[in-house]
């Protein structure tokens, strides 16, 4: 990583709790796109929270010298120039046909219209570009596909000006990259009684609704088996301890999202029943997060009826 992707992590692993996974993790830096124009809008959907995967060619990663990304890598979205723009964690990876992407990747991707038909279109263009640069075998349905997932962990600070309606490198029109700052959710810890009555701490990020004492949860908690009363999008009153660190006090309000865990096989995980049980997850609106050994948990927002249950675990259950 070059000195200003080195400063920008740095800087975000600063103000996370003691302990904090990130802390220790790896970091790798990279920027989307094979143009300066198109790096910039990509990280900007990125940043903004609309983007949340990416599809790139093995070939690809080998000509970069990149391993294939792995559920909980960590990554600073870059432009072309190395300016770091945000910190994403890998959800998800799948290896998958061209002509087996689907509708929900297609709407994750969060560019131009979200439709799989323009998907298809700036994809094949885009990879085509790549396979003439590096040669391989000739693009159709058959090419292998790396399927990413990400989620947004440190949004960092808009990089452009509003730029209107234009076409991209890609040659679509009507994109507008956005550039309104997103609110910096804050990595917190919170101590709390678990069912056996013991102190246990939880990490959990948070954005204020009044500074030092109301927090709104924007994000699933971790570990994956949290407490009850620490779940997505509750408002929680809680009194400091020390730095990042309070005591729950009180659930000031529910969120209302309906929460499943899951332990699953190694077969069930490298599964693609799996993979479209959570792309219908997903096309509910709701949210997945993926731990070690394992572990699986969604919530589902206030209003949806969807029962995960049988797409994941199967008939048998």
């Amino acid at each position: 990583m070059n000195e200003a992707a080195t400063a920008f992590w740095e800087s975000y692993i600063a103000g996370l709790p003691a302990g904090h996974r990130h802390r220790t993790a790896p970091v790798s830096a990279f920027a989307f796109g094979d143009s300066a124009e198109l790096a910039t809008e990509l990280a900007e959907l990125v940043r903004s929270g609309r983007k949340m995967a990416t599809a790139s060619l093995p070939i690809e990663l080998e000509a970069n010298g990149t391993a294939l990304p792995q559920p909980g890598d960590v990554s600073i979205v870059t432009l072309l120039d190395g300016t770091p723009v945000a910190i994403i964690e890998t959800t998800e990876v799948a290896l998958a046909p061209l002509g087996a992407v689907d509708e929900a990747f297609a709407a994750a991707e969060g560019e131009g219209d979200r439709t799989l038909a323009w998907w298809r279109a700036v994809h094949r263009a885009y990879f085509g570009r790549i396979l003439a640069r590096l040669g391989g075998d000739p693009l159709d349905d058959t090419t292998l596909v790396v399927c990413e997932r990400f989620r947004l962990v440190h949004p960092g600070e808009a990089t452009a000006e509003p730029v209107g309606e234009r076409p991209d490198a890609r040659g679509r029109e009507g994109s507008t990259v956005m550039t309104d700052a997103a609110p910096v959710p804050r990595a917190i810890e919170v101590e709390a009684l678990d069912e056996d009555g013991e102190l246990q701490s939880y990490g959990v990020d948070v954005l204020p609704v009044d500074e030092g004492r109301v927090y709104k949860i924007v994000d699933i908690p971790a570990p994956l088996w949290c407490h009850e009363d620490l779940q997505f999008e509750d408002v929680i009153e809680v009194s400091p301890l020390g730095a990042d660190t309070y005591r729950l006090l009180a659930v000031r309000q529910r969120g209302g999202w309906r929460r499943f865990d899951f332990l699953l096989s190694p077969e069930v995980v490298a599964s693609q029943a799996l993979r479209d049980a959570l792309w219908r997850v997903e096309a509910a609106d709701g949210l997945w997060v993926r731990g070690f050994g394992g572990c699986l948990c969604i919530v589902l927002p206030p209003g949806s009826t969807y029962d995960p249950t049988g797409d994941v675990c199967g008939p048998s259950g």
